[in-house]
């Protein structure tokens, strides 16, 4: 006996024990043993032990009571759809070699047991289905015609049916003796056994008159939800709504809590690298914005892949400005941090006065072969963001962005896209790059939509031309 306890049950009217009970745990914390002393007489009336597989389900159960002895062997279905191991037959051995006593019929549920000995209208081995109530507790069963099965076990009168039990919130019978049932599953539809009185729940067993399990549970409990600190409470001490099949936590809280946990994590997580980020590349944390939009990704569970992404896009946007800043200087320009927001929305104004045709929306060009080609207010500003006075813009991709050279202008671009559309002489596809090289030896590339409208139109190479990637490379 690894771990162990007594119990003593109640008190005569001499002040005597009326009953104790000693129980022995194995490191997992399942019992492995109980010893009932009925009488408190100091030696034991019945011993029952438990062997358990390596996944701590039980699988047999030897009793001895004195006179007899039995052993009785669970066979589990691990993998059903009720989501949890079941029971699917169970032998019993009393000293005459093992035959098979029950079998159970598992879906969604238990859905019929089949005992092999007759029980008062029922044959042996014919199937009686469980009734349910909606907390999932067995009321009763029903032979296939559908009349309730009464309670005459090994041919023992009993004249309550099943259908009248009725239990206590915490699954205490109050009309019925467990030790006469027709099953073994009861409260919350679990198995009950009738030596120690308790109900095996895989985990840990739980004892139904006192409401709480005998074994601490496995989960230590969050401070967000402190009936959770109690780690022997059945049903976070709320047996009408919550139930505990696994002999945990009931798997929605503990999924819920879990959830918190990450969400915190997250945001946590994607904070300390931006913070860590922003410091490194400029001194100081004043550009972290502590509450931001891309703080619902916070939301999304799993903290690894949650934290992996805040931290790159954090890291990628900061990285930006300060490319930006050393391009500048290498390129003799001042860097205008700020002037994207500016002077955008001036420039895009301008062209739509100057280029943009009423009845189009867009600027109307031409190629060679007659195709027509249109640029929109939209697709103009994303021309703009690879001129140097936008650079903010652009560079939140550095791998796909280049820029045009320094003193560029929003017109100049303008005049480049009107002789790049001139000079184009085949049909221009869908999602195809279109690439052209100008009268002043820059080349150029633009991608088109199916109805002829530009998406971006950017440099490529010529004299001047800025390709970010390859500056940061060089740089590093």
């Amino acid at each position: 006996m690894l771990l162990g306890k007594t119990v003593y049950v109640g008190l005569d009217d001499q002040g005597d024990e009326e009953s104790i009970t000693t129980y022995a745990y194995n490191a997992r914390g399942r019992m492995t043993m109980a010893e009932i002393d009925q009488d408190a007489d100091l030696s034991a009336d019945v011993t029952t032990e438990y062997l358990y597989d390596d996944d701590g389900l039980r699988i047999r159960q030897e009793t001895d009571d004195g006179q007899d002895q039995t052993t009785r062997d669970s066979l589990w279905d691990k993998q059903n759809a009720t989501g949890y191991a079941q029971v699917v037959e169970e032998t019993l051995d009393d000293g005459g070699g093992p035959e098979v006593e029950r079998q159970y019929t598992v879906g969604l549920d238990v859905i019929a047991q089949a005992v092999a000995t007759a029980i008062s209208s029922l044959a042996a081995e014919e199937p009686a289905v469980f009734l349910y109530d909606e907390h999932g507790s067995v009321r009763q069963l029903a032979d296939r015609l559908g009349a309730a099965v009464t309670a005459a076990y090994n041919n023992v009168a009993q004249q309550y049916a099943l259908e009248k039990i009725d239990y206590e919130a915490y699954g205490e019978s109050v009309n019925a003796a467990i030790e006469t049932a027709i099953t073994a599953l009861l409260y919350s539809g679990e198995f009950t056994d009738s030596t120690v009185g308790m109900q095996y729940l895989r985990a840990r067993w739980y004892n139904e008159s006192t409401g709480r399990f005998v074994s601490l549970d496995s989960y230590a409990g969050s401070v967000q939800v402190p009936t959770t600190l109690q780690q022997f409470l059945y049903g976070l001490s709320d047996p009408i709504r919550h139930t505990d099949p696994s002999g945990n936590l009931p798997p929605l809280v503990l999924g819920i809590l879990g959830y918190i946990s990450s969400v915190i994590a997250n945001y946590l997580i994607g904070k300390t690298v931006e913070a860590t980020v922003n410091l490194a590349l400029t001194g100081s944390v004043t550009g972290v914005a502590w509450f931001s939009k891309w703080d619902i990704l916070s939301l999304v569970p799993g903290s690894a892949i949650t934290a992996g992404g805040r931290a790159v896009v954090h890291a990628s946007l900061s990285a930006a400005q300060a490319t930006a800043k050393l391009l500048h200087a290498i390129a003799g320009v001042a860097h205008p941090v700020g002037r994207a927001a500016q002077y955008a929305g001036p420039v895009a104004t301008w062209f739509t006065r100057t280029f943009v045709t009423a009845s189009d929306n867009a600027w109307v060009l031409t190629t060679k072969t007659g195709q027509t080609v249109r640029m929109s207010e939209k697709g103009f500003r994303h021309v703009i963001e690879h001129v140097p006075a936008y650079v903010p813009r652009a560079l939140y991709n550095p791998a796909r962005h280049s820029l045009w050279p320094a003193l560029t202008t929003p017109d100049d671009v303008a005049r480049y896209f009107e002789e790049f559309v001139s000079s184009i002489d085949y049909v221009i596809q869908s999602g195809k790059l279109v690439t052209a090289e100008l009268s002043n030896g820059i080349k150029v590339g633009a991608y088109f939509n199916y109805k002829g409208k530009v998406h971006t139109f950017f440099p490529i190479s010529g004299d001047g031309v800025v390709m970010l990637q390859e500056a940061a490379n060089a740089m590093l």
